[in-house]
């Protein structure tokens, strides 16, 4: 891609994927993904990272992503978009980020997260209860 403001969107978008961080989101990025990607603003870009850092909920975020909000429509693809860039170029260069991981990955990734959560509560029941 060209340099500029879409370029930037698409870094954030990488970094965002690559690190399962929702919390990396920058607002150029978080205007696209509700005014072009069929995301509700959640108020503001905070309410959209909080509704999103739990690891189950960013598995929804890349489904989403996956399932609907990459989707080109006739308008993304008018040259309209950030320095000359159109929303179907910016979706595409997403789309090939998003599935260079699989979902599965995340799912795994998230399943593992909550049985450490689970183990570290039992290891902290269980020292409780045994002294």
């Amino acid at each position: 891609m060209r340099s500029g403001k879409a370029n930037g969107m698409v870094r954030n978008f990488k970094g965002i994927i690559e690190n399962r961080d929702i919390t990396r989101l920058r607002k150029p990025l978080y205007e696209f993904l509700h005014l072009r990607c069929g995301f509700i603003a959640h108020y503001d870009i905070y309410g959209f990272i909080q509704t999103y850092s739990e690891p189950k909920d960013f598995l929804g975020f890349c489904e989403h992503l996956r399932n609907v909000g990459l989707v080109i429509h006739e308008c993304d693809t008018t040259d309209d978009y950030n320095n000359g860039y159109t929303a179907e170029e910016v979706k595409n260069a997403m789309w090939d980020i998003l599935t260079s991981v699989t979902l599965d990955e995340i799912e795994r990734e998230t399943a593992i997260h909550y049985r450490n959560e689970r183990y570290a509560l039992y290891q902290r029941l269980k020292a409780e209860f045994e002294s």
